[in-house]
């Protein structure tokens, strides 16, 4: 079955944003650079390299996959995504920076793992919804089972701290079940 065409202006606008967060993360990076006396290029390679790198295999593997896989594995994907952002919390994975508890660390970078639970509950959201509007609308079959998920996101963010995080995965949440 061939695959239909991604949406050019939706294209558009992903690499646009992709774009401008790489020279916001670059501008910004710079201050700090100066003040450590760190090596540009070793940032430049591990955020900018890895980062855009990592996130273009991560966008091409995703749109090959069949979407039939993806709602079949949802839950593995999520399980996965979520005990990655708990293993913040063990010792000598996780690494804390300014109080919060966010990344690990993968030796030559450090990684933050509520990134994967952003795709991961997306992913399962999408999922538990797909079979129709009318689960979204159901209480018991709906509301419930996402409220539980939710919460589950929001305690292991909220203990991180990272509320902002929690917040984009609350508000994603909240539109899938409104849409």
């Amino acid at each position: 079955m061939k695959r239909p065409r991604a949406d050019s202006i939706l294209s558009g606008i992903v690499i646009l944003l992709v774009m401008s967060g790489a020279l916001i993360f670059l501008s910004a990076s710079l201050g700090l650079l100066a003040k450590s006396g760190s090596s540009l290029v070793a940032a430049v390679f591990s955020q900018i390299g890895l980062g855009l790198g990592g996130g273009a295999i991560a966008l091409w593997i995703a749109y090959r996959l069949p979407l039939k896989m993806l709602r079949k594995y949802a839950l593995i994907i999520f399980s996965l995504s979520y005990i990655a952002t708990l293993a913040v919390f063990l010792p000598h994975i996780g690494v804390s920076a300014n109080g919060a508890r966010r990344w690990i660390d993968l030796g030559v970078t450090t990684f933050q793992t509520s990134e994967l639970l952003k795709i991961g509950y997306v992913v399962l959201v999408a999922a538990w919804f797909s079979t129709g509007k009318a689960r979204a609308q159901d209480v018991i079959r709906g509301l419930v089972p996402f409220s539980f998920v939710t919460a589950l996101v929001g305690a292991a963010l909220l203990m991180q701290p990272d509320t902002d995080t929690f917040l984009i995965i609350a508000a994603s949440g909240a539109a899938m079940t409104l849409s």
